[in-house]
């Protein structure tokens, strides 16, 4: 009776809050906690499987702690919709769950966070049914047995590196462990490797490449299949052959995996789903960062001049006194990004020998290459930009070329080195070569031109 009071107190409740919005099912569900191989990791929580409508289901090992069901994946998770239990830590353990907490409801924005507990880890089945209206529902739990066999992932691709916490993956059968993931390059590129239990780096045993070919600590690999030996720091009480090595993948080359590892053959796969890679010959829009544009936000970026085939430009002037009030933009001129949005969710293209944020390449007239760079999928971007030399204040065009990967600039044409007498306050309407060929744009080559101005005067400049 009391579930039945409180489940129309509920109702009543969301009934009347602004931001429920229901009589509406959802599309994927999600569960994340620490009592799951996931833990609180809202870009990979584990993903139920859809067998109608109104009903998920998953089979998973489950450790003591807590767990809920989300709709969404990513950051958006803490504040988007969540099935909760009814009773704010309703326990799960080897009988399930019991009859007064199998009902749960539909937080439209995770508030109040409540979860269920695990109070004994192992194997569980776990089944939720909703109403039609997808607001309330119920939640079986069936206990299996002690936990599958599980092996953990350590390196960049899952943010562990101590082999204490690693990345559990449950074994799927017949010694084989998958895991899916975004593995992305850097310098280091120590992108994967396994130890076969949890426990102090000196007591276990890591599954590793058999060589390596890289910072001498790295195997670069692409999809494919490799064997891997096993490392450990002691055997039996004596000195082992501990290699702290990894695997890693080429640059250009982050994307989303599939990783298998098979204990039987002692054999790791690597398979491609989605290749995440700058696409430079179809950029559509660019835009620029930096003091010239007057904006360091990538969300409201000064959008360059599209001129077809992949390039852009901007004219302006380059003052290496510029100076916004912030001491660290000190002669970060510009760099680009494509498209424009959050910092992390953007290419952007910064002097190619940038490695270290805070690299400023100094420039003056010239083609300069070129490097993409991001944080998108866990990849790991530099912020640089290019500079230029104290003294420097003039107009410049700054083209980019995405599909040849450069950027050039080159000084506007100018009346500060006028050979000859000054006159009037005129505008210029036209430029000549010497030989009286009327030239058109800022990228004319150096040398001496005739400007004919409003005033009908003509004068002739060095460029």
């Amino acid at each position: 009776m009391k579930h039945s009071i409180a489940k129309s107190i509920m109702a009543l409740a969301l009934a009347f809050s602004a931001s429920a919005a229901y009589a509406e099912l959802p599309q994927q569900l999600y569960m994340i906690g620490d009592a799951t191989v996931a833990e609180w990791d809202c870009d990979n929580p584990l993903e139920l499987t859809k067998e109608s409508d109104t009903k998920f289901t998953i089979t998973t090992n489950l450790f003591v702690g807590e767990f809920k069901f989300p709709w969404v994946k990513g950051g958006a998770m803490w504040s988007s919709k969540t099935y909760m239990p009814m009773n704010n830590g309703a326990e799960v353990g080897t009988a399930g769950l019991s009859a007064d907490n199998r009902e749960f409801y539909l937080s439209p924005n995770g508030q109040p966070d409540e979860k269920w507990k695990v109070t004994t880890a192992g194997r569980y089945q776990i089944t939720l049914n909703l109403e039609n209206s997808g607001e309330f529902g119920t939640i079986d739990v069936k206990y299996l047995g002690e936990c599958a066999n599980m092996i953990y992932m350590l390196g960049s691709a899952v943010g562990k590196w101590d082999s204490t916490g690693g990345k559990a993956l449950i074994e799927e059968g017949d010694g084989k462990y998958v895991w899916e993931g975004t593995i992305g390059y850097s310098d280091e590129d120590k992108c994967l490797k396994f130890c076969e239990t949890r426990g102090n780096w000196d007591q276990v045993t890591f599954f590793v490449p058999d060589h390596v070919d890289y910072n001498g600590n790295v195997l670069k690999i692409a999809p494919g299949t490799y064997d891997y030996m096993e490392s450990t720091e002691y055997v039996n009480n004596q000195g082992g052959n501990l290699k702290d090595w990894f695997w890693g993948v080429e640059e250009g080359k982050t994307g989303k995996y599939r990783v298998t590892v098979d204990t039987n053959t002692k054999k790791m796969s690597l398979d491609l789903i989605e290749l995440y890679a700058f696409d430079k010959d179809n950029v559509n829009e660019l835009y620029m960062l930096g003091l010239a544009a007057e904006s360091f936000n990538s969300e409201e970026p000064l959008a360059m001049t599209a001129l077809g085939d992949g390039r852009f430009s901007w004219k302006g002037t380059l003052n290496y006194n510029t100076n916004d009030g912030d001491d660290n933009h000190a002669n970060k001129q510009f760099k680009f990004c494509t498209p424009k949005g959050a910092w992390n969710q953007v290419y952007y293209l910064v002097p190619l020998a940038a490695t270290a944020d805070g690299y400023i390449e100094k420039v003056g007239e010239g083609t300069y290459p070129l490097k993409d760079c991001t944080w998108l999928y866990g990849q790991q971007g530099v912020d640089a930009f290019f500079g230029v030399n104290e003294g420097v204040d003039e107009e410049y065009t700054v083209t980019v070329d995405t599909r040849a990967m450069n950027v050039t600039l080159s000084k506007s044409i100018s009346t500060n080195a006028i050979e000859g007498i000054e006159t009037s306050r005129a505008t210029a309407e036209a430029v000549y070569t010497l030989q009286g060929v009327r030239v058109y744009g800022d990228n004319c080559p150096a040398g001496l031109y005739l400007v004919k101005y409003s005033d009908g005067s003509v004068r002739k400049i060095r460029k």
